[in-house]
């Protein structure tokens, strides 16, 4: 009978660790954004410095390893250059900005070890607007007939895109015996075929 007791609480004590766990989090990152506009005769394709992502998470562990995670995050970066091929453009100036709402499904492999690696996709809402501004030399012909050997072209272009976004992640957290947890990971945010944006950093996780 003292044997069934004690075999009953360690199942309960040890199933109570895991689900319905609840934790919220923050995320820091470095963002690496790429963006094909489109064009009414060819794609512009703009590159990006690399940025900055943060965010927070919320979510709760429904069974020992899956985890259901709300993720809002906002990016920024830098423009490098874009062009409208054969032409590449100088940049002179512009940037690139990103709100987003995701909800994640992660699996975590939930070992024994302080090292827990866990992967996972998500699906969500995301608003992105962008500002662009760059010229390019050329010769030619200036207002009055006369041959220029240097002109200048100036291009901008505006972007502003909402719409259904997914992402992939891959990361391995460290779990001491406590509430709180390290994470690094590797997360694609992918808008159709306009928007990638890879991002790399680390998360703080704090269970209740």
């Amino acid at each position: 009978m003292n044997a069934a007791a004690a075999y009953s609480f360690e199942i309960e004590e040890s199933g109570s660790c895991k689900f319905s766990t609840p934790y919220i989090g923050v995320l820091s990152s470095v963002s690496f954004p790429n963006i094909r506009l489109k064009h009414p005769l060819k794609k512009v394709l703009v590159r990006f410095k690399p940025g900055y992502s943060i965010g927070v998470v919320c979510g709760f562990h429904f069974d020992s390893h899956w985890i259901l995670e709300s993720e809002v995050s906002y990016q920024k970066a830098e423009v490098n250059h874009f062009s409208i091929p054969p032409e590449r453009f100088k940049t002179v100036g512009g940037h690139f900005r990103m709100t987003s709402f995701v909800e994640n499904f992660i699996y975590d492999f939930n070992w024994d070890y302080p090292l827990v690696p866990y992967f996972g996709s998500g699906i969500g809402y995301a608003q992105a607007k962008g500002r662009y501004k760059g010229f390019r030399e050329f010769d030619g012909i200036d207002g009055f007939g006369f041959f220029c050997p240097k002109n200048s072209l100036e291009s901008h272009a505006y972007f502003h895109k909402s719409g259904v976004v997914v992402q992939m992640i891959l990361g391995v957290a460290y779990s001491p015996k406590s509430s709180w947890k390290l994470g690094i990971d590797y997360r694609c945010f992918m808008m159709d075929d306009s928007i990638i944006a890879h991002k790399i950093g680390c998360n703080l996780i704090k269970e209740f």
